[in-house]
């Protein structure tokens, strides 16, 4: 019985396979009091062994029998025959709540990031897939965090294990060739745009502040607790383990800025240190009025490019105090934003699933960001339509990268 897999848990193993031995001692022990018998040549003595053992060995094979599965080979797979899915299955609704976009916009979508007809995945089974189930299995997994083998029985039929690879093999790519160079949109962004996002940002806080092109902020995003290196993770304010992220957030509802993780325990100031947000600033040429710069809360520190409000306690004027609650006020959008992205692709914001060893948690968290501002490019959001912006097209985000 060495080196059998055995099905349940530790403890349940053990009983099993204690209960195993201990049956077939017992059985062992009957048949040789049995064999001695037959070997005496005494009909009198064999009768009354046999009528001894004969309990003894009917409830010690049942004993047998019931314990018998948890030597069972484990069972590699449940039997799904390899088939194709494409986005043609699904109707208009159901495509919808499953994968987030619209049919048209998926297909925009994977056109713009490389995987539209022709390309193909192969994941380390060497198992091949069109771009397209790539891309469907990737949003469906970040929509929601079922279990494999409910996704592989009921809607992509394949095997489990070739699902996961393929997806964790698709985050990479999009990491890689997408979501990663969002710390450098902003830079690319066309300065007609900017003075309209200062333009729009001036009018909604109804303040003379007519330089600021977006909103700076700080997310904490939880995890599993992690084997190693708790106390480095762990965020008191937060009560929990996790890691921190910053982004900028510009009226027409998109993130064109992002910077992590680091540390959970990590201060905000520490991250914008880290970001090179000053530097990237610094080479947007200004309009003639001024430099441009940044609105974030009072956890940063006022530079040439980085305003923030008054604190409580440094209030000199009743002006001060007006503008700095104004500014707090139309900030208020970037909470929408951190909010829509978990709204959106729960996977990231379900945190037993979410282990640093196991799970590219970053990798992750930058993919829902690029694929919520492409999906802000392709429909309505409530950022853009607090501020009355409107988004670029998914060409021009897409550019800015």
């Amino acid at each position: 019985m060495r080196g059998v897999k055995m099905k349940g848990t530790i403890l349940q193993r053990m009983t099993q396979a204690s209960m195993m031995k201990q049956a077939v001692d017992v059985l062992k022990l009957a048949g040789e009091l049995i064999q001695d018998a037959m070997d005496a040549g005494d009909d009198d003595i064999l009768k009354d062994v046999i009528d001894v053992c004969e309990p003894i060995i009917e409830e010690w094979t049942k004993v047998w029998e019931d314990h018998l599965h948890a030597f069972d080979p484990r069972p590699q797979g449940i039997g799904v025959q390899r088939g194709r899915w494409s986005c043609d299955l699904f109707s208009d609704s159901v495509f919808r709540d499953l994968f987030r976009f619209s049919k048209k916009d998926f297909r925009m979508l994977t056109s713009a990031v490389g995987l539209g007809e022709g390309a193909m995945v192969r994941n380390k089974q060497r198992v091949s897939f069109t771009g397209e189930e790539a891309m469907l299995v990737c949003l469906h997994r970040l929509s929601y965090p079922g279990r494999w083998i409910a996704i592989a029985s009921q809607i992509f039929p394949c095997q489990p294990g070739h699902l996961s690879d393929l997806f964790l093999r698709t985050i990479e790519y999009l990491d890689e060739h997408s979501a990663s160079p969002l710390s450098t949109g902003l830079a690319h962004i066309h300065e007609d745009r900017l003075l309209s996002y200062a333009e729009a940002i001036q009018m909604k806080t109804t303040t003379a502040n007519g330089e600021c092109i977006g909103l700076l902020d700080g997310t904490f995003r939880k995890h599993a607790r992690p084997s190693e290196g708790q106390a480095v993770c762990y965020n008191g304010h937060y009560r929990g383990h996790g890691m921190k992220f910053l982004n900028v957030t510009t009226p027409d509802g998109l993130a064109p800025f992002y910077f992590g993780p680091v540390e959970g325990s990590r201060h905000d100031i520490f991250l914008l240190s880290l970001s090179g947000l000053e530097r990237i600033m610094s080479d947007i040429k200004d309009d003639g009025r001024g430099h441009f710069h940044i609105y974030g809360d009072s956890a940063f520190r006022c530079t040439q490019h980085i305003q923030t409000g008054w604190r409580p306690s440094a209030v000199q004027s009743t002006e001060e105090a007006i503008y700095t609650f104004l500014m707090n006020k139309g900030r208020v959008s970037v909470e929408w934003g951190f909010n829509e992205v978990c709204a959106t692709w729960k996977l990231i914001d379900y945190s037993p699933q979410l282990r640093v060893f196991k799970s590219p948690l970053a990798a992750l968290y930058r993919v829902a960001i690029f694929l919520t501002n492409a999906k802000t490019c392709m429909t309505w959001s409530q950022r853009s339509s607090y501020v009355k912006v409107h988004h670029p097209s998914l060409e021009e985000y897409m550019y800015w990268r």
